[in-house]
């Protein structure tokens, strides 16, 4: 399953996997369903090679492709409150504009279309790292009899707070 926007002749596109976007744009009948002129907005995070390739069977169609990496959640989808790493020719990213001011507070042309979707990728890596970095540390201060959750609300009142540290030592669970 998917979830879709039509807005303003933009078709909003966000899916799982690799595979379920290309089952959707069905060999490029969604773009020839949109037609000349619409926008694909794509909130996937997904390969940027195919990212690359379906920009250019849309355009076959006349169709603009935006790659739109995400960050923030849901919560913050809600709230217009997202960060957004967005790949495109400048005339199409125009004409996603509206909606990606809606929905982002911070929103980053970076190039052409697949940069949304490597920017995505190098911001999961640095977000990984941090959470991975700020779990070990933790095991590091449970090491020395720091009790896990002590510590850690100990140091989110300090100058080492930060979202990592907020999910990190969660996500990684302690060593036996």
């Amino acid at each position: 399953a998917f979830d879709a926007f039509v807005f303003i002749g933009a078709l909003g596109i966000c899916v799982r996997t690799d595979e379920q976007l290309e089952a959707v744009v069905d060999g490029g009948r969604l773009f020839e369903a949109l037609g000349k002129g619409g926008t694909v907005i794509l909130h996937s995070t997904v390969s940027p090679d195919l990212a690359r390739r379906l920009a250019a069977l849309a355009a076959r169609y006349g169709v603009g492709f935006v790659d739109v990496g995400v960050s923030g959640g849901g919560p913050a989808a809600i709230e217009g409150q997202l960060s957004l790493f967005v790949g495109g020719e400048q005339a199409d990213v125009d004409r996603a504009r509206p909606w990606l001011e809606a929905i982002g507070k911070s929103i980053a042309h970076l190039g052409p279309v697949g940069r949304g979707q490597e920017a995505k990728l190098i911001n999961n890596l640095i977000s990984i790292a941090n959470y991975g970095m700020s779990a070990a540390i933790v095991d590091v201060a449970v090491s020395m009899g720091f009790d896990r959750q002590q510590i850690v609300d100990a140091l989110q009142a300090g100058s080492a707070q930060s979202f990592a540290l907020r999910v990190g030592p969660g996500f990684v669970q302690p060593r036996e």
